[in-house]
């Protein structure tokens, strides 16, 4: 069994084993929790009895729930809040069973509200969203762990943004999701720092989005690493374009594509600060001649895209991670990730191929 299979392996043990200690020790489960308007979360609080101190003024702060939102659709919405307002150290999971404008199959999901914070919370097996912001701002999404549900297929997404700006999505792990780790759409502003995004099909996907910043992550074995979208030619260019945007700092380990621009040079997207940009893992394999200048290599690196000669790149790509601390970093120069299992199936295609030849020649009878 290989690395990964193992490392999913144990983690299913791990859910199921948080799950049955959840129930075996008595712990309530509560019921989801829906707020709409500033009111209505007042009069919650004082009916749940949570306390301040989320701020300015001392408002609401939600914690230590544990929500199962099976049926429900979601397990917490916040809807049309102005008020400061916490959601910290809870168990949200399973929003299954409902599909309509307000839940989405979600586990946290905010909408049209502002000054929140959602913090430490355990947000896992949520069949469409794990964490969802619609035309909401200045919300700060941190040190969350979000998963996708490793027990049966979903289309999930870890965070998704959509027509919000402001947002902070700060040194969270989002891990295990058939759709996006991070998912922004129409969102300007936003900020994605310190997280960890593993086996996701998408670590970040950016599309009809600018002026935001991709940094200090650590992008492990997605499909894809970040992918900035092309607009669709049936909407407004000025509405739709994704520019401005500026990735660094980032270190790329062994994704299936490390990064994906649609737009090139043409869109203004940044592939470095200036100084220094990203670590490749694949960087050796593509570059075998370039050389190290003081940590940076001294051969830009070339942003997979729509067009050849005019494809975004990183201008200061670095030598080692910034982050990732595993020594198996660096792809095997001459291969990629891929290939692995293509060099496998062929090599075992061969064995059998070899050991029905060599049973034939010796004359014994092989049974299939």
């Amino acid at each position: 069994m290989d690395k990964t299979k193992v490392v999913l392996v144990v983690l299913v043990v791990l859910v199921s084993v948080s799950f049955v200690a959840i129930l075996s020790s008595g712990e309530e489960v509560d019921s989801p929790i829906r707020i709409d308007g500033n009111e209505e979360f007042a009069s919650l609080a004082e009916e749940r009895g949570w306390q301040g101190d989320g701020s300015a003024g001392d408002p609401w702060v939600i914690e230590g729930e544990v929500i199962d939102g099976r049926e429900h659709g979601y397990g917490v919405y916040i809807g049309n809040v102005t008020d400061h307002f916490v959601v910290r150290g809870s168990h949200v999971h399973n929003a299954t069973g409902r599909i309509d404008p307000y839940f989405e199959n979600t586990g946290i999901y905010i909408y049209n509200s502002e000054n929140g914070t959602i913090v430490d919370n355990f947000v896992v097996d949520n069949v469409w969203h794990g964490i969802y912001i619609v035309e909401s701002h200045n919300i700060n999404v941190s040190s969350n762990r979000i998963e996708g549900n490793l027990l049966r297929e979903t289309v999930d997404q870890g965070v998704n943004l959509v027509n919000s700006d402001n947002i902070t999505v700060y040194d969270n792990q989002i891990g295990w999701h058939d759709g996006t780790g991070v998912g922004i759409d129409g969102s300007d502003y936003f900020e994605v720092v310190g997280n960890w995004f593993e086996e996701n099909s998408f670590g970040v996907y950016i599309e009809s989005s600018s002026y935001n910043e991709v940094h200090n992550n650590v992008f492990l074995r997605n499909g894809w690493g970040v992918y900035i979208e092309k607009m669709d030619e049936n909407e407004e260019e000025e509405y739709i374009r994704s520019e401005f945007n500026r990735i660094h700092h980032n270190d790329f380990v062994r994704n299936g594509h490390p990064a994906w621009d649609s737009y090139g040079i043409e869109g203004e997207n940044q592939w470095d600060n200036g100084e220094a940009g990203n670590y490749w893992s694949d960087y050796r394999r593509l570059y075998p001649d370039a050389e190290e200048d003081d940590g940076i290599w001294d051969n830009p690196y070339h942003i997979l895209g729509t067009g050849v000669e005019d494809r975004s790149v990183d201008r200061y790509p670095v030598v080692e991670p910034m982050i990732y601390e595993e020594e198996d970093a660096d792809e095997p120069a001459g291969t990629h990730p891929v290939w692995w299992t293509v060099f496998g199936l062929i090599a075992l295609m061969i064995l059998l191929r070899a050991a029905f030849w060599v049973r034939a020649k010796l004359g014994v009878k092989v049974e299939r």
